[in-house]
């Protein structure tokens, strides 16, 4: 009787195995950037929803009380007089009711389905634009002022998993500084923001008819990553919030919720290298975002667009006032 030989069964060698491996990990490296870039997809998405909600809200806003919010209010600009700095507005801002000292972002709460939050709003308050125990009234709106509100949030900021209370969109208060001062540079007084030839700055009362170049030409939000966070102060309780407005030391008025087109998009200063906390300067005068190559604005329409991180300059600073009388593209040419 003859015995059959069973077959062998073969198995992978060792260099198969390799090779397999390989080529798995290859795959994956393909794969991953794919994904990524989708996932960044899907948030410059959901931050251009935020933005238009915004743009919304500050035009229901408008419908209603016929101008838009003020950008944001400070209860020490009577201490300017005598400095040599001027005044250019006639009244305290931070005096009287609600809307005498809250910021846009306040106000704008009840069209964001936040009117409980609104209501909650202590506007005597609203200038302090960081929290600090040692400040008189500094806790005050702790409570409101921490609390999150996605609307103001970019989802593409690594800092939404430690600050509930980030803002990633600032007012654009114009394209050129210091108009309101007429005194040129001011840096070494350390005034900062004060631009009024925008839609949102300190005191403003704008509407649609003050923007003469064209709603769809002219800038009303933007962007920022620079804003002071809870993980960039070591202390973890000086940083700014959607609730900030002024910044709250008693020397000049700077703001912490609106800011300048002034410098280039994603700039940084060469003092200043990647990843070191944002100084007032870049607060005040650099839009900016995590996505890639720009970031994104809400135009006076209610249009939100994406521009480049190298966009023409004179144009850009263009865009950012309401009433230069130059056309779309004319102040580059």
């Amino acid at each position: 009787m003859m015995c059959r030989l069973r077959p062998r069964k073969r198995g992978f060698t060792l260099v198969e195995l390799l090779v397999v491996i390989a080529i798995i990990g290859v795959l994956v490296g393909l794969l991953l950037p794919a994904v990524q870039s989708a996932r960044e997809a899907a948030r410059r998405m959901s931050c251009m929803n935020n933005m238009k909600q915004l743009g919304l809200a500050l035009h229901n806003y408008h419908d209603t009380h016929r101008k838009f919010p003020m950008g944001w209010a400070h209860h020490i600009e009577d201490r300017l007089t005598g400095t040599g700095r001027g005044n250019c507005f006639t009244t305290n801002h931070g005096a009287g009711d609600r809307i005498g000292r809250s910021p846009w972002t306040a106000m704008i709460l009840p069209f964001l389905e936040q009117g409980a939050l609104y209501e909650k709003f202590d506007s005597n308050y609203a200038i302090n634009w960081a929290l600090h125990s040692s400040w008189a009234g500094g806790r005050e709106n702790e409570a409101v002022w921490l609390t999150s509100v996605d609307a103001f949030k970019c989802p593409s900021d690594p800092r939404n998993s430690e600050q509930d209370n980030l803002l990633n969109y600032l007012g654009v208060s114009g394209g050129v500084e210091y108009t309101c001062w007429n005194l040129g540079d001011l840096d070494s007084v350390g005034v900062r923001g004060l631009d009024n030839d925008g839609v949102l700055y300190l005191g403003s009362k704008t509407n649609i008819g003050h923007v003469l170049d064209g709603t769809s030409n002219t800038f009303l939000l933007g962007e920022t990553k620079y804003p002071r966070s809870r993980g960039q102060d070591p202390g973890q309780d000086n940083y700014l919030g959607w609730g900030s407005a002024g910044m709250a030391w008693n020397s000049v008025p700077q703001t912490a919720i609106c800011a300048t087109a002034r410098d280039q998009i994603n700039t940084f200063y060469p003092s200043m290298a990647p990843g070191q906390t944002p100084s007032h300067a870049h607060m005040q005068r650099v839009f900016g975002s995590y996505h890639p190559g720009g970031c994104l604005f809400t135009m006076v329409d209610g249009s939100v667009s994406f521009r480049s991180e190298n966009m023409d300059i004179t144009l850009y600073q263009t865009t950012g006032t309401r009433a230069d009388g130059l056309p779309v593209g004319g102040a580059s040419e």
